[in-house]
């Protein structure tokens, strides 16, 4: 999939890029590599210190399949 590569590529430039980390979980997760995804997620929510990525998984229907992620 080119979106996946893509992030892939940022990643592997910018390990620390939480935007690309969470596209690259809404990717995964689009695919049904549920386990990828939520380490992924579980990544980005450590390290977001705004509380900005915890709202956004909260609506985000690319998601929707990874309740524990969930309020």
């Amino acid at each position: 999939l080119k979106a996946e590569k893509i992030t892939n590529d940022v990643l592997t430039i910018d390990a620390s890029d939480l935007l690309a980390r969470y596209d690259r979980a809404c990717y995964l997760a689009q695919l049904n590599r549920i386990e990828e995804a939520k380490q992924e997620l579980e990544i980005v929510l450590r390290e977001d210190e705004s509380g900005f990525f915890a709202e956004l998984i909260e609506e985000d229907e690319d998601l929707a399949g990874i309740q524990e992620f969930k309020k």
